[in-house]
């Protein structure tokens, strides 16, 4: 059985994104792994960007939701942006402005150029750029694919927003196995030691800190 893999960051490029960007891709016929070199993946490319607040607004933007409703994807990201903020001084709030949002979460039918063959580009998510960043970013979800709720077969929602979430927050792939952000889908529902770790040499880690 095939697994599930991410690719992501420094060779967005060479898959038709601009530098910075993440793409969920779905392994091919060879040994499953990431897309990403190893020595790119190891850290050579990594850059310490963050957004510079702690309270980022969100919008869904859901054309079409196939097998799931509105509010069962509405649902699952809310968990999977409060599994962040738990660990984190950050709070997302869901926001019905479109050009007011700092993220927007994009469904709906994929484009042959977005996405590719059915099982091929899964996701995608947009990272930030520099210590302080005060723009808009974009995580976009194929909805010819199959998404599932935790505990059905398919691809897990929830941990596929999680991981895409880790990138918008400015999180590289981890080379821990266990880790949310482990470059292979893991179905991870939340983000692990070493997301924790991570997540908060950039944000910190308390409520007290915003």
């Amino acid at each position: 059985m095939k697994r599930r893999n991410f690719c992501t960051g420094s060779m967005a490029a060479a898959f038709g994104f601009s530098i910075g960007g993440s793409k969920l891709l779905a392994g091919d016929d060879g040994p499953p792994r990431c897309g990403v070199k190893d020595e790119l993946a190891n850290g050579i490319f990594r850059r310490k960007s963050k957004w510079g607040k702690n309270s980022l607004s969100y919008h869904m933007y859901a054309r079409d939701t196939g097998e799931l409703s509105k509010e069962e994807w509405d649902k699952e990201f809310r968990l999977a942006f409060d599994a962040w903020s738990e660990i984190t001084p950050l709070v997302f709030q869901e926001t019905d402005s479109y050009s007011g949002a700092d993220i927007i979460v994009s469904v709906g039918r994929r484009r042959r150029e977005s996405f590719g063959r059915s099982g091929g580009v899964l996701a995608w998510a947009g990272m930030p750029s520099g210590k302080n960043y005060d723009g808009q970013l974009l995580t976009k979800f194929d909805m010819a694919e199959n998404w599932v709720l935790p505990g059905n077969s398919g691809i897990v929602l929830r941990s596929v927003a999680c991981h895409e979430i880790g990138h918008l927050l400015g999180l590289d792939h981890s080379n821990d196995e266990k880790a949310l952000m482990y470059p292979y889908i893991n179905n991870a529902l939340k983000p692990r030691e070493d997301d924790i770790t991570k997540i908060q040499k950039l944000y910190g880690s308390g409520k007290e800190e915003k």
